[in-house]
C-alpha cells in the first residue's frame, strides 16, 4: 500500500479510510471467533493487528493532496461540467458541502 500512497496509483483517500475501517471490523470479528474456537486469548494477534493499524495510519497520514492546475474544487463544479469531470463529480459539485 505504501507505494500506492506515494503517487504510483491514484486512490480516493476517503475510500482507503473506509476500506481500512471495514477491514478492521472484519478482523475484530475474526479474532473474536478465534478466541471462541480456541478458548484462549488472542493477545498477541490483537497486538499485532493494532501495530499494523498504526503503521497503515502513519502511511495514510503522509498522503497530502496538493492543489495544482489539474485540480478543480467541487464548490466550483455544477451539472454542466459533467463532460470534463464526469457526471459523478459534477453531481458532487452540486451537492451541499460535507461538514466534518
Amino acid at each position: 500500500m505504501e507505494e500506492k500512497a506515494h503517487g504510483d496509483y491514484l486512490f480516493d483517500k476517503s475510500y482507503i479510510n473506509k476500506s481500512l475501517r471495514n477491514l478492521q471490523s472484519q478482523l475484530s470479528i475474526l479474532l473474536k471467533g478465534y478466541e471462541l474456537l480456541c478458548r484462549t486469548d488472542s493477545i498477541l494477534l490483537n497486538n499485532t493487528a493494532e501495530n499494523i493499524q498504526i503503521e497503515i495510519e502513519k502511511i495514510l497520514g503522509k498522503i497530502k493532496i496538493l492543489p495544482d492546475h489539474f485540480t478543480i474544487i467541487f464548490d466550483k463544479l455544477n451539472k454542466n461540467d459533467s463532460n470534463r469531470v464526469g457526471s459523478k463529480n459534477a453531481q458532487l459539485g452540486n451537492s451541499e458541502p460535507l461538514r466534518a
